[in-house]
């Protein structure tokens, strides 16, 4: 799989005998979430849900300096989503303000590549969403859709690949990345995202949020 293996950038060479910082490998960590949100983005826009369900289903093998001592050197894709100090140091020292840096940073790329920054932003919520549903989360590494930011500030539509599931045939196709069998499924996990969206577990704004932009209420009203 083209990620296996990619978390050995998450931290300083096993040689490395100097200081270590904290931030010192924060760059690798956001191209590489970067990354995966515009792989998760571009499959999305093309309905290629299988493969999309692939690429956030199955482990990824971890190649770190742990790894020799772990009998099970594999983490869900969660993985790719981890914390970058140098941004909130960044926002703070420059007193730039920003609610989430990392979104601002991840919108003004998103220029470049030639895929709509609404693609990334959908592609994060599914992935937030798939963390919160699956059964191999890792507690202590979870999925924080940091670009929902953007659209929540604004009155913005459902998600086009949402949109769309108004069709029962396609919504059929593309509830397998959401790790669902039905809208009945999908409605008793967003009931119990609302009732936990105060705890510290879920992102208050996204999980009262979610229902609106999956437009959970016209999803397979139509064949």
């Amino acid at each position: 799989m083209i990620f296996n293996g990619i978390q050995l950038y998450f931290e300083q060479p096993k040689e490395n005998t100097g200081i270590y910082y904290e931030e010192g490998c924060d760059n690798f960590k956001f191209i590489i979430h970067e990354l995966f949100l515009y792989v998760i983005g571009i499959f999305l826009k093309h309905d290629r849900f299988e493969t999309v369900n692939y690429l956030i289903a199955e482990p990824y093998y971890v190649s770190d300096n742990k790894t020799i001592h772990n009998p099970n050197p594999t983490k869900p894709f969660s993985t790719f989503a981890q914390y970058t100090k140098f941004l909130k140091d960044r926002n703070s020292r420059l007193k730039l303000g920003k609610k989430s840096l990392r979104a601002s940073i991840l919108e003004e790329n998103s220029k470049g590549p030639g895929i709509e920054f609404r693609y990334v932003i959908q592609a994060d919520l599914v992935l937030f969403l798939r963390d919160n549903i699956s059964e191999l989360h890792d507690f202590w590494l979870r999925w924080y859709p940091y670009t929902m930011h953007s659209v929540m500030t604004y009155n913005s539509a459902p998600f086009e690949t949402f949109v769309r599931c108004s069709s029962s045939k396609y919504f059929e196709k593309a509830k397998i990345i959401l790790g669902v069998k039905s809208k009945a499924e999908l409605g008793r996990f967003l009931e119990h995202l609302e009732a936990g969206s105060n705890s510290s577990d879920h992102p208050d704004s996204v999980g009262r949020s979610a229902r609106y932009f999956l437009n959970f209420e016209n999803i397979a009203t139509r064949p």
